[in-house]
């Protein structure tokens, strides 16, 4: 076979000339043209040079023999096209069995590969599954190497082949994994106070010892990884904080026992608990003081933990108002002053009285303090009670004072008053009931007058006492049951002497005598009817202790003491 373009021989399977390069012409009818053109190649003997030469000196022997030639290369012809026809058979059969072999060639070829692939141990490049994670803020910030096991995961799962390799479902892409975790091949040359602009550089150093026995185990291989540095940026700035802000400032107690209270506020940031907030001044707190706050903390600790430091650390508060006890009643506002009654107002009408008497009514009728300086008071609200009585053989009503005592009464303050109770003394009402002459008596915790609550009160010489009342105080200084004073004898004998000068003289035996009584400082003189009604008994007094009036006319000496 020739090539169709400049007719250089060709092997039968050849795709392109060797010669020219041109692609071989396999198309119907290939073989007849190739077979047409070698022909003609084999006869061409002469030239056409050759030919024009020798034209002329041409025999009819020649002719013959040319004709003979012509002949055989007719035989020629045909037996050749046998030998292609055959010829192209053979190519045919050969260029399949070329077809098989390529094909188990490529075969082999991808059953090598892949076993030379499924043998060759994994490499494993630990710097690319590390990365630095940064918290903090610029200056203190801190660093630290975080393995990804997520993307290691990724890259290697089903990759990994342990060293015995008959159980395939063991999960060794996690165990090596974790094993690379544990040896914390990465290292940092710098981990805290990272700044922006930092160049932290990355090492990676993985023990001889332990690298063989993990690549023989798992069968990988560990790419011996370089350093590499990494610049700093992007760290937020250090924040501020006023402490100031989160703290209560309050004074605590009674001028002159209080203190200053600095209390940090509930909802405070956790940066608080590493600031200490003190004052130049911390007790004998006074309305109009000028404190001075101080905030002290390590800014360094703070920037470095919560990325933030406090901003001030100096404050002057004016103290407004100062909780103080009550020293004058005169100070006392309208306001406190009706908050207190009302508690006494509770206190009055839970008091205990006898069977049969009944709360009637119950006036106020003034107030009294006594106060000494550092040691706090007590204020006094007295009052005019009125009580019903209504017993079997007697009716009628009793009217006596008590006071409500208020313990630390104190100005500016949430707790008005510390304590509350009344004033206690036994006193009675005596009566006589009706169709009888038997002298009767309740019992009450009372005072028959104002004048006896006030020497009551008024029994310490280091307290200063301020009072305050309606304007006509007088009628309340009057026992209420006009009894002036009252005394019992050695024999049981009961002496009553009433403040309009009139007396009563009941004895152990419940007679009774009516009469008059007056006395000129240290004499007593009695006047009783049925007794010595012309004519007076004479007895010496014991102002606020006794009577004492001997033997009589009639009387029989006795010796009254008075009866509290």
């Amino acid at each position: 076979m020739r090539c169709s373009k400049c007719g250089h021989p060709l092997d039968d399977d050849a795709r392109f000339c060797t010669n020219c390069g041109t692609k071989v012409d396999r198309s119907e009818g290939f073989y007849e043209n190739d077979l047409e053109k070698e022909k003609r190649s084999d006869t061409e003997i002469l030239d056409k040079d050759e030919i024009n030469q020798n034209e002329g000196n041409f025999s009819y022997e020649d002719q013959e023999i040319i004709e003979e030639d012509e002949n055989v290369d007719y035989v020629e012809e045909e037996t050749f096209d046998d030998e292609v026809e055959n010829s192209t058979k053979a190519t045919g059969s050969n260029k399949g069995v070329r077809n098989i072999i390529l094909i188990l060639l490529v075969l082999l070829l991808g059953i090598f590969s892949y076993r030379y692939y499924k043998s060759r141990p994994q490499k494993i490049d630990v710097s690319y599954y590390y990365d630095i994670e940064l918290e903090g803020v610029d200056g203190f910030a801190k660093a630290n190497l975080v393995f990804d096991k997520d993307k290691f995961l990724a890259d290697n799962k089903g990759k990994i082949a342990g060293r015995d390799s008959s159980n395939k479902d063991e999960p060794y892409d996690e165990y090596l994994a974790e094993i690379i975790e544990n040896m914390a091949p990465a290292e940092l040359d710098k981990y805290e106070n990272i700044s922006n602009g930092d160049e932290l550089t990355v090492s990676y150093t993985i023990p001889e010892d332990q690298k063989l026995d993990v690549e023989e185990k798992y069968k990988v291989e560990f790419v011996d990884p370089q350093s590499e540095t990494v610049t700093i940026e992007g760290l937020d700035e250090v924040g501020e904080f006023d402490p100031f802000d989160y703290v209560d400032v309050s004074v605590d107690g009674v001028y002159p026992n209080n203190y200053l209270n600095i209390k940090v506020v509930d909802d405070a940031p956790e940066e608080m608990n590493f600031v200490s907030v003190s004052a130049d001044k911390e007790s004998k707190i006074q309305k109009g003081d000028t404190i001075k706050l101080k905030a002290e903390a390590n800014n360094d600790t703070l920037s470095q933990n919560y990325g933030k430091k406090v901003s001030i650390t100096g404050k002057d508060i004016t103290i407004d108002d100062v909780p103080s006890f009550l020293a004058d009643v005169s100070d006392l506002s309208e306001e406190d002053l009706a908050s207190l009654k009302d508690a006494a107002k509770g206190k009055i009408e839970e008091m205990s009285l006898p069977n049969g008497v009944s709360l009637n009514d119950y006036k106020y009728v003034g107030e009294v303090l006594s106060y000494k300086e550092n040691s706090g008071n007590e204020l006094y609200l007295l009052y005019e009670i009125t009580v019903a009585e209504d017993i079997e053989g007697h009716k009628g009503k009793f009217t006596f004072y008590n006071a409500v005592d208020f313990s630390d009464v104190t100005i500016g303050s949430d707790n008005l008053y510390s304590y509350m109770d009344m004033l206690y003394q036994n006193a009675s009402h005596k009566f006589t009931k009706k169709g009888s002459t038997k002298r009767e008596s309740l019992p009450y915790n009372a005072y028959y007058s104002v004048d006896e609550i006030l020497k009551e009160i008024k029994t310490d010489n280091n307290k200063t006492y301020t009072e305050k009342f309606d304007p006509d105080i007088s009628v309340y200084r009057v026992r209420t049951d006009g009894i002036a004073n009252e005394y019992l004898s050695n024999e049981n004998s009961i002496l009553t002497l009433y403040e309009n000068g009139s007396a009563r003289y009941q004895q152990e035996f419940n007679e009774i005598f009516t009469g008059t009584w007056t006395n000129d400082g240290d004499n007593f003189y009695l006047n009783l009817d049925a007794f010595n009604k012309n004519k007076d008994l004479k007895g010496k007094v014991d102002v606020g202790k006794s009577i004492n009036i001997p033997d009589q006319n009639q009387w029989k000496g006795e010796v009254f003491k008075i009866v509290k």
